[in-house]
């Protein structure tokens, strides 16, 4: 069976609720799962292990990206919220498109 690709992944990642999302995210750390909603600071403290741990992550990625060449790296200007607006438009126009438009969209996604 083949791998699902990220079109679907965004799909299914879309239609689970934001306590299944939230778990997903805290499984990925080791940490424990949200069992209730309701307790408000038990998801605040978690949210901000999550930030902590992310934040650690990508601060590890910066550091051992500066060491390595930057001649892959584009430079852009344009903003987090227009990047994935583009992502999500991008993503409805492949889910509507046949097999054949769908092969020539790919041509315009970049190799990585």
């Amino acid at each position: 069976m083949s791998s699902p690709s990220d079109v679907e992944t965004a799909c299914d990642f879309e239609s689970k609720s934001d306590k299944n999302k939230l778990n997903g995210l805290l499984v990925v750390f080791d940490l424990s799962s949200i069992k209730d909603t309701r307790n408000a600071n038990v998801l605040h403290e978690k949210c901000q292990i999550l930030l902590k741990n992310t934040k650690a992550l990508s601060n590890s990625f910066k550091r051992s990206s500066s060491s390595s060449t930057n001649e892959t790296t584009l430079e852009n200007n344009i903003s987090y919220e227009d990047m994935e607006h583009l992502v999500i438009g991008f993503q409805k126009l492949v889910l509507m498109s046949d097999h054949s438009e769908r092969i020539r969209l790919l041509t315009l996604c970049p190799p990585t």
